[in-house]
């Protein structure tokens, strides 16, 4: 999985920003949001643009920032956690807590023995995790697991996967975030009634 987003500084009609998200099977998506337009482009396919008319961006920018929550918590019932202290590597300078996963008997989040999660056994896990020790927003990860899960109809499933994950700011020479040039409008059925007229004309009724 492969997740990349950047933000640059808002423009009057909203955030800027572009988002990345891929995987190894060549399914993901492009975004990016600028002057009060989306602009999406899904594998393989052209770009699209049209107005911002819903949050649904901010569900995929959100998925986006969990991503590393979301892999240290299916690998913590099966490891062990340390945690030392990263002077120097939070924040603007301030100081950072190291987090290390490895194979052993770990903490259980909440919810990690129910459903098919209580079935995972892990062959294989590590990860390398730093935070920011005033806020606690992560700065870094990567985490790389192999894990089977018994059970089901299909019998055992393994599976695989990695996350390697940076949060940094924008350098101010760095390119800002632009709208695609090669974006086509986004193809819209006519409304009904609308389409209706269309049809009918003159013979539609008043």
């Amino acid at each position: 999985m492969c997740i990349r987003d950047s933000w640059d500084t808002p423009d009057d009609a909203g955030p800027r920003f572009a988002l990345e998200q891929h995987n190894d099977q060549d399914r993901g998506r492009s975004v990016v949001g600028v002057d009060g337009m989306l602009y999406a482009k899904l594998e393989h396919r052209p770009w699209t643009f049209h107005p911002v008319e819903s949050n649904v961006h901010e569900m995929w920018l959100d998925d986006a920032w969990r991503a590393a929550h979301d892999a240290v918590l299916f690998l913590m019932p099966g490891a062990t956690v340390t945690a030392k202290a990263a002077p120097g590597e939070g924040w603007n300078g301030g100081d950072g807590v190291r987090v290390t996963l490895e194979p052993g008997q770990g903490l259980q989040p909440p919810g990690a023995s129910e459903g098919w999660r209580s079935r995972v056994a892990f062959s294989a896990l590590s990860a390398d995790l730093l935070v920011d020790a005033n806020s606690g927003a992560w700065i870094s990860l990567d985490a790389t697991a192999t894990y089977s899960v018994e059970g089901g109809s299909a019998g055992p499933l393994s599976g695989q996967f990695e996350v390697h994950g940076r949060v940094a700011t924008t350098l101010p020479e760095a390119p800002s975030v632009l709208a695609p040039q090669d974006a086509v409008a986004l193809p819209e059925r006519h409304r009904y009634e609308e389409e209706r007229k269309r049809l009918l004309g003159d013979l539609a009724a008043p």
